[in-house]
């Protein structure tokens, strides 16, 4: 494991430690609020109302101070807001491949709004150009984070807050478009590369696998740049793609999501449709929809 990846587990750790101390010593302060607000309460039985509500708060307000952890809680709250500002600037979204043989490719992510709605593009820096992961929604931002000619645009499936952006991009940029062509014909995309299983791209210098994934949609494929993966809406924070959507079966994401974890290592990181890009050893961990597996 390298010094980086070493500082980012441990920055981790240590944000999560901080929140778990954090969530206990708010049951323990709520706890005590309560409490102690019924206990003026009563201690106050009898008297007026006007009299009664005070006489609680006073009795709170007293006895706060006897409560250790009282001051610790806000030590705790700010000390996590902090680990947390400074493990997103010391790692943003965006990682480098770690994968044998394959240690060019940078994936940037893009996060967009598609009518409100947060989705990501993807922007892989190969060594001879640059590679667009789903082109959902504000084509000259995805065109902005490029820093070479567009040697490709990558689809990972056919939902409309991943292709939105794609005739523009592909208008723009000249790129071939690579789709499965089950998501593809579904969703009218003409003039593709079609994608299928176990495929090896090898687009301006790098290697990328295709998985096809379905589940989330019959065409969906995940993308496997060295150690790391863009899963579209494979896996999602703490979730999975939607199954309850045409052409979605959740029989189907379960195999899929089998399909894809035994490419993972403790430092792979996930790129997925939404939300904060992944990591993996995380989400086998804190994922409920995920099998147990050691990384």
């Amino acid at each position: 494991m390298s010094d980086e990846v070493k500082l980012h587990v441990g920055a981790r750790l240590r944000t999560r430690r901080q929140h778990f101390r954090v969530q206990v010593l708010v049951w323990l302060w709520a706890i005590l609020v309560v409490s102690t607000l019924i206990a003026g309460w009563y201690w106050g039985n009898g008297m007026p109302l006007v009299v009664k509500v005070p006489a609680a708060v006073m009795f709170l307000l007293a006895n706060l101070g006897a409560f250790p952890g009282f001051k610790d809680l806000f030590y705790s709250y700010e000390r996590y807001r902090e680990e947390w500002r400074e493990q997103n600037a010391l790692y943003p979204h965006e990682g480098r491949s770690q994968g044998a043989g394959d240690m060019s490719g940078k994936i940037k992510q893009v996060p967009l709004d598609f009518g409100g709605f947060g989705v990501n593009a993807y922007v892989i820096h190969a060594p001879e150009g640059d590679i667009i992961v789903d082109a959902g929604a504000e084509p000259e931002k995805i065109l902005a984070a490029t820093t070479q000619p567009v040697a490709a645009i990558l689809v990972t499936h056919n939902h409309a807050d991943h292709i939105s952006a794609l005739d523009e991009v592909r208008a723009k940029t000249g790129a071939p478009v690579h789709a499965h062509p089950t998501d593809a014909d579904g969703a009218g995309i003409e003039d593709y590369e079609p994608l299928f299983d176990g495929q090896e791209l090898s687009i301006a210098g790098q290697e990328i696998r295709v998985l096809h994934t379905p589940g989330h949609s019959s065409g969906s494929v995940t993308f496997v740049v060295g150690e790391d993966q863009i899963v579209g809406d494979l896996v999602l924070p703490r979730s999975v793609g939607r199954t309850d959507i045409s052409g979605a079966s959740w029989e189907e994401i379960e195999v899929s999501i089998r399909k894809v974890m035994p490419h993972w290592t403790a430092s792979t990181r996930l790129y997925a449709g939404h939300g904060p890009v992944l990591s993996a050893a995380e989400e086998v961990e804190n994922n409920p929809y995920l099998p147990p597996v050691a990384l």
